[in-house]
């Protein structure tokens, strides 16, 4: 696999992301971690690789997690195997956070399940909690700071990102079910984020079939990245990451035709 692959590219961008939170220059890092001053710009630029034996030492000197270590050692171990990344779901979902963090073009849809981070507090505690009976109160809080973190970080852009969201009808009238005070406050919220921060948010008014009823497709776009084109995916308890090209495009095709077909969520339609 190539240096552009999407495990090279997370693993590089997250040494560049903690470097910089730790304070480090890049001849900072090279010199505590014992390589050479051009290694590290090598590293974040994609010309070469990170190699495995040096995984702790970077995440002892940037302070990453015991977490992202692990997952950084992963990747490595799997960069030169072939095929959609899939492995368990919280490192999928770190993809998706790098996706959201630093791609040009962002699409996310869900056919029955506001998408995370459109979500107010109320909607996961009140909502989301029903969808996952087996989940303890700790892993539902956690949930919860993941998405706030990544909602954060979308807000906190100043680049000329683009972002579309697309919400499965079915997920307003589940909604509207339990609660219609939860209801207009979520739709409240939808609508203000469409004002304050350009999003474009639209509700698929049709019935899809079960496997097409989520999907993520980040592009670069103009972001000036050099990596890859993917897509998200989950299925029951399984989820991947897939950057083939053609398998892309063709999610993209299917991203554009719902798109035409939906409607904005401004429309009186989803008034109470």
């Amino acid at each position: 696999m190539s240096a552009d692959d999407l495990t090279a590219l997370y693993k590089r961008l997250m040494l560049r992301k903690y470097r910089i939170l730790a304070g480090l220059s890049q001849e900072r890092l090279a010199d505590q971690i014992f390589v050479h001053r051009d290694t590290v710009r090598f590293w974040e630029n994609g010309r070469h690789n990170i190699p495995y034996g040096s995984i702790s030492d970077i995440a002892e000197a940037c302070g990453m997690d015991d977490e992202l270590k692990r997952y950084m050692k992963l990747l490595t171990r799997n960069q030169k195997k072939d095929g959609p990344i899939e492995t368990d779901l919280r490192l999928n979902a770190l993809m998706v956070a790098m996706g959201e963090e630093y791609y040009g073009e962002i699409f996310k849809w869900d056919a029955l399940i506001i998408p995370g981070p459109l979500q107010t507090e109320r909607y996961h505690f009140e909502f989301v909690r029903l969808t996952e009976p087996g989940a303890s109160d700790e892993d539902v809080a956690g949930g919860w700071v993941f998405k706030v973190t990544r909602r954060e970080t979308l807000e906190e852009r100043t680049d000329n990102f683009i972002a579309q969201f697309l919400i499965g009808e079915a997920a307003l009238v589940l909604l509207r079910h339990l609660s219609e005070e939860l209801y207009r406050e979520q739709i409240a919220h939808l609508r203000a984020c469409v004002e304050e921060f350009g999003w474009e948010i639209r509700v698929f008014p049709k019935p899809v079939r079960a496997r097409e009823g989520n999907l993520n497709i980040f592009k670069i776009g103009e972001s000036g990245l050099v990596g890859p084109n993917y897509v998200y995916l989950e299925h029951f308890d399984t989820s991947k990451c897939i950057e083939d090209p053609a398998v892309v495009q063709g999610y993209d095709d299917f991203r554009k035709s719902m798109w035409k077909m939906s409607n904005r969520i401004e429309d009186d339609r989803y008034d109470l």
